[in-house]
C-alpha cells in the first residue's frame, strides 16, 4: 500500500529510448522506501527526465 509518492518532472523525454533505474533505499518489516530515475537516451547520452520517491506500507500476504 502506497503511503507517499512524489514524482518530479525535470526535462522532456526526448530521445531514441527511455531508461529507468530503480533502487530500494530502505526496507523494514513495516515500510519500504524506493526511488526511481527516468532517462532519455539520445545518441548514447543520458538525460535525466524524471525522478520518483515512494514510501510503501508492507502488508503480509494471507495464505
Amino acid at each position: 500500500m502506497t503511503t507517499d509518492f512524489t514524482v518530479k518532472l525535470i526535462a522532456p523525454a526526448d530521445g531514441e529510448k527511455l531508461l529507468a533505474r530503480g533502487r530500494v533505499i530502505n526496507a523494514s518489516n513495516n515500510t519500504t522506501v524506493a526511488a526511481a530515475d527516468l532517462f532519455a537516451v539520445k545518441q548514447g547520452k543520458e538525460t535525466l527526465c524524471a525522478t520518483a520517491l515512494v514510501t510503501m506500507r508492507n502488508i503480509p500476504l494471507k495464505a
